[in-house]
């Protein structure tokens, strides 16, 4: 399965949680490829990854780096003088190259930039599913439709569906009560999966990235650890329904 995490809106949390579900989907024995297709390569820095200047970034089974805690991951990389992103020649080369040269893997989490432009694209119609991390406030509720009626104008005009679309809460405060009315509005107004499990804010989660590491390998007993094994868990018996 290939799975993009995605909004167009930043802050939201989706390179934190590529990382630490993808950690989970490994430990339990899949194999799983984090591709990250953000230039500003925060995922890269985030797993300890040093990041180099290039003139271009390619997609090539070549470039696949095995982290210190056993993440396989297509890394980006920043320039001091520009932002290098990936080049694609067409909205679906990215489909081609990963039926091509990366069917090997159970899942391939992507990692996508906070915007709706060729990258993004490339990602969506590349997917067999959508992950949407979102804040439980009013703005991201904008957000998300938004990048709803995006994605959908985007698959009708391709003739491409989703599988599976599943709104991840994250930095959760459970004692506010808006916390509970966006997450009615979400399910009672998107025709998405909203997941019962949520991801708490948490100093750990926040901290993991400073060590290069997933939050389950930098703080195994944190709230973060607890919370994104809740969520594969359920991630997993969603799809096994599908």
């Amino acid at each position: 399965m290939v799975l993009s995490i995605y909004n167009h809106k930043g802050g939201t949390g989706k390179t934190t949680t590529t990382i630490n579900l993808g950690r989970v989907l490994k430990d339990i024995g899949y194999d799983v490829l984090l591709v990250d297709l953000d230039p500003q390569a925060n995922m890269t820095y985030s797993l300890g990854i040093q990041k180099t200047d290039v003139d271009a970034v390619n997609l090539s089974e070549d470039n696949i780096i095995l982290t210190e805690e056993g993440l396989n991951i297509l890394p980006n990389y920043t320039s001091p003088q520009f932002l290098v992103d990936y080049e694609f020649l067409s909205p679906t080369s990215l489909r081609d190259e990963l039926a091509t040269c990366f069917s090997g893997y159970d899942f391939v989490l992507i990692d996508c930039p906070p915007a709706m432009n060729n990258t993004v694209v490339n990602a969506l119609l590349a997917s067999d599913a959508v992950l949407l991390p979102v804040l439980l406030d009013v703005l991201s509720l904008e957000a998300l439709n938004q990048v709803n009626s995006a994605m959908t104008l985007l698959l009708e005009d391709n003739n491409h569906k989703f599988d599976f679309t599943c709104v991840l809460p994250v930095m959760v405060d459970s004692r506010r009560l808006l916390t509970t009315e966006i997450k009615k509005v979400i399910m009672n107004s998107f025709n998405v999966y909203i997941f019962e499990n949520h991801i708490r804010m948490n100093v750990k989660t926040a901290e993991a990235p400073s060590h290069g590491k997933s939050v389950l390998a930098y703080s195994p007993s944190s709230n973060g650890s607890f919370d994104y094994k809740r969520v594969a868990e359920e991630f997993l018996s969603c799809i096994s329904n599908l």
